[in-house]
């Protein structure tokens, strides 16, 4: 078995729940699919991307029944990304009405997701 980093018009032979959800919205030069093939055969791969990231969303609880608040904070936030070279933004969201208009503006439910922040740098597998 080989790890390698999978060439990026090679993209199309992934399998890997939630990762070719977002192919076509990843940029290849901010994106690396490692791959580990038994010959021929990938039998495991993970995707390293550098990414925007929309995180921490506070709502006053006195306001999250107004959608006007949430619309509002989402689009500061997709403005506030145009700044930066994706095309898309990972968006984590705790809160049903955030989920539902993630949805309405073209968001892609990653499922099943358990989210981590691993540091990269303190711990070797």
């Amino acid at each position: 078995m080989k790890a390698r980093i999978l060439d990026p018009d090679e993209w199309g032979k992934l399998s890997v729940t939630g990762f070719p959800a977002i192919i076509p919205l990843v940029n290849p030069p901010d994106t690396e699919v490692i791959v580990v093939e038994d010959g021929e055969r990938i039998v495991a791969s993970m995707a390293v991307m550098r990414l925007t990231h929309f995180e921490a969303a506070f709502v006053d609880p006195e306001y999250k029944a107004n959608p006007g608040v949430i619309r509002a904070l989402l689009a500061a936030c997709f403005e506030s990304s145009n700044r930066f070279p994706e095309e898309w933004a990972m968006a984590l969201a705790d809160d049903p009405r955030v989920s539902s208009l993630l949805a309405k503006m073209g968001g892609v439910k990653m499922d099943p997701l358990d989210i981590f922040i691993v540091p990269t740098r303190e711990k070797k597998v």
